[in-house]
């Protein structure tokens, strides 16, 4: 087992890998577009440019300040004016950004970035184990209450596949807190020694991420 916990301020990342023998989706989507500032139906550079005057303390303005909180978080910073202007700068034909949409978008570059710093050392893909995704979506609510590879009721991090009926050879894990982006995420397992070794392992096959509030899952495995 490897537990490495590395704080910088507000940044927390710790690592964990365990070895077992033959251990035998966001629901609701609210009606408000994310990103959807003058609830004119689309995300553009308007909704842009609204996010930064509101938060630079401009005129007040009507926009619709739910919508403005697009990474769900429950708060209003620059992480969600940047969330919006790169939905806008990639030129997605995006009519309806939900909360769901954001978490599969985050997912999947986290799987981009991690695959890419494979390919730079010749190492083959992860695949993504999309039926395993409850297990990372459980533990992303997990370490909000308590960030540790011990679940709040005690037992190790591997169990929450156990709970879900996934039979598995091999587990590791990577936690992290504290940051808005995948690519700062990523970057930062990159440059820990401990969570490296994960991302960068042949012990395993597969990976699933699980993200919320800012706290971020990386779940290994091989069958």
């Amino acid at each position: 087992m490897i537990a490495l916990k590395k704080i910088l301020i507000f940044f927390i990342i710790c690592s964990f890998v365990f070895s077992v023998f033959s251990i035998d989706t966001i629901k609701a989507e609210s009606t408000v577009i994310a990103g959807d500032l003058n609830g004119d139906g689309i995300v553009d550079s308007k909704d842009v440019t609204m996010a930064r005057r509101y938060l630079s303390g401009g005129a007040n303005q009507n926009i619709n300040i739910e919508a403005l909180d697009v990474n769900a978080d429950k708060s209003h910073n620059a992480r969600d004016v940047t969330a919006i202007r790169r939905y806008v700068a990639k030129g997605w034909d995006v009519e309806l950004i939900l909360p769901s949409q954001i978490k599969d978008y985050y997912i999947n570059e986290v799987l981009r970035l991690v695959n890419e710093e494979r390919a730079k050392e010749g190492l083959m893909p992860y695949e993504y184990y999309h039926d395993g995704q409850i297990a990372a979506d459980i533990r992303a609510e997990e370490i909000i209450e308590s960030f540790s590879h011990t679940r709040p009721d005690g037992r190790s991090a591997w169990t929450v596949f156990e709970d879900n009926n996934i039979s598995f050879w091999s587990f590791g894990e990577n936690i992290a807190w504290g940051y808005s982006s995948p690519e700062e995420v990523v970057k930062a397992w990159m440059n820990s020694e401990g969570h490296r070794e994960n991302i960068l392992s042949n012990n395993f096959e597969y990976m699933i991420v699980g993200v919320k509030d800012n706290h971020w899952v990386q779940l290994f495995i091989t069958f």
